[in-house]
């Protein structure tokens, strides 16, 4: 068992074609971030990103790394994602902001029926209830005016 320089090499490479692979996946996920732009969606995405940074180099190093994770693998990585941060990112992440808005507002549209039905349903419930507290008063009132009226003295006597 000898050291295959040539097979280093070729991994290092890929491992960087590997790292510029995953820097466009951070644009994606961080265009995603920009259009929705909830404190929440900042944590599960850096958190989703990690997992499919550690997945993708775990099964690299299983595949082209003779099943062993190597350093210069991870030297690789961070060089491909970094040139690719460099000269791609700026021109790729402006065409992920513009997807994930297009996006949005294609969720936006087709979700607008469930929208316009929320909006007639708190229009009903508010009528409702104006309904209900005025038909409860208009009972009292009825209510109320059901006694019978007290009789009137007459020639100055007094009913008890």
């Amino acid at each position: 068992m000898g050291i295959n320089i040539s097979a280093q090499a070729a991994s290092f490479l890929l491992s960087s074609v590997l790292g510029v692979i995953l820097g466009v996946c951070y644009d994606a996920l961080r265009a995603v971030r920009h259009a929705l732009s909830k404190k929440w969606t900042t944590a599960l995405l850096d958190v989703l990103f990690g997992f499919l940074f550690l997945f993708t180099m775990f099964c690299f190093a299983m595949s082209g790394g003779e099943s062993r994770v190597r350093g210069y693998m991870f030297v690789g990585a961070a060089l491909g994602a970094g040139e690719y941060f460099l000269v791609l990112s700026p021109i790729v992440r402006r065409g992920f902001i513009l997807l994930a808005a297009l996006g949005k507002s294609l969720v936006g549209f087709a979700l607008s029926p469930v929208k316009l039905w929320i909006t007639f349903l708190k229009k009903f419930s508010k009528i409702a209830k104006f309904l209900f507290k005025f038909l409860t008063k208009w009972y009292r009132m009825k209510v109320v005016f059901i006694r019978r009226p007290k009789r009137r003295a007459i020639n100055g006597e007094t009913d008890r």
